[in-house]
């Protein structure tokens, strides 16, 4: 115990982090809130943004930019706070290629489906096979007539497995 580091402004730094992660996770169950009622405010992309501002705003508090108070003395800019700078940056510009269509991977099932995702009828997201949705007697007939099998997904609008499956296995042309 006597090795650890003494709180400081290391924790001070780490506690204010904390924070923005607790700001995007409040993201995401704002927008699984969103998506039962319908509201149609916290979309995949307006999440997608916040989710970037959140993570540059962290970027620059680490690099010293933001977060200083007039009479409150400067973060040192030490290479450690440089090098931490880089996994928000990281994340901001992983975050960005979502907001221009591209698919996200594993984090894919935290954001809300793409617009068009959850409708009724024949749904085709980019990146996705066409499947058809809320059409269980259509489906049926479609598979007796191309001799296919019929794979029912029972899914809730913000069941985060649901949502991985969806965006990770269904793409898949096996």
């Amino acid at each position: 115990v006597a090795r650890l580091p003494r709180s400081g402004p290391w924790l001070q730094s780490a506690k204010v982090m904390m924070g923005f992660i607790e700001l995007a996770t409040a993201m995401k169950f704002l927008s699984n809130a969103d998506l039962v009622l319908r509201w149609g405010i916290f979309t995949r992309t307006a999440v997608l943004a916040i989710w970037l501002g959140i993570a540059v705003a962290a970027a620059l508090y680490l690099l010293g930019v933001a977060g200083w108070r007039p009479g409150q003395p400067r973060s040192r800019l030490t290479p450690a706070r440089m090098l931490a700078a880089l996994v928000p940056l990281t994340v901001a510009a992983y975050v960005a290629r979502g907001l221009g269509g591209r698919r996200l991977g594993e984090l894919e099932s935290f954001v809300p489906p793409p617009e068009g995702a959850v409708t009724s009828g024949m749904t085709s997201v980019r990146g996705e096979l066409p499947w058809l949705v809320n059409d269980y007697d259509g489906g049926l007939a479609r598979a007796r007539v191309e001799h296919k099998q019929v794979m029912v997904d029972f899914t809730g609008y913000t069941c985060t497995n649901c949502r991985w499956m969806e965006a990770n296995m269904f793409p898949r042309d096996e």
